[in-house]
């Protein structure tokens, strides 16, 4: 029994940051999830038009998750700060609002009826190796 609660035990504390060599799964599920209606992959700092809006990301900030190829015990966050500037009835507001991957944190709003949601941020952290801002990518949906 005690083998048992020890091992559950390892699991769960090894789990969050585990690390997943299948990227090209991901890419590929990351393509098809940009082709669904309302579904938008940005880059840092450039503008995206809708219908009614623009959204843009304006930083990744605080990246703290567990990097690939490391035990970690909090699998971690990171925070996207958007910038949405609303067009006709509501033409030239503009609304600041941040986002989190992590689920213990806000991960989507509802601005105007409209609710936006952060799917994903990558790359995915990796050991010694730090990630130049213009690499993010952000998945998020309207």
């Amino acid at each position: 029994m005690r083998l048992t609660v020890a091992i559950l035990g390892f699991l769960l504390l090894t789990a969050g940051c585990s690390e997943n060599n299948d990227s090209a799964a991901g890419e590929e599920m990351l393509t098809l999830a940009s082709l669904e209606k309302g579904v938008i992959v940005m880059e840092p700092g450039k503008e995206y038009q809708r219908k009614g809006f623009s959204l843009r990301v304006d930083s990744v900030m605080n990246d703290s998750r567990c990097a690939r190829g490391v035990n970690c015990i909090w699998a971690g966050n990171v925070e996207v700060r958007f910038h949405l500037q609303l067009n006709a009835p509501h033409k030239g507001q503009e609304i600041p609002f941040t986002l989190n991957t992590n689920p213990s944190f806000q991960r989507d709003t509802v601005i105007l009826g409209t609710r936006y949601k952060l799917i994903d941020v990558s790359p995915h952290p990796r050991k010694d190796t730090p990630i130049a801002y213009g690499d993010y990518r952000v998945t998020v949906s309207v």
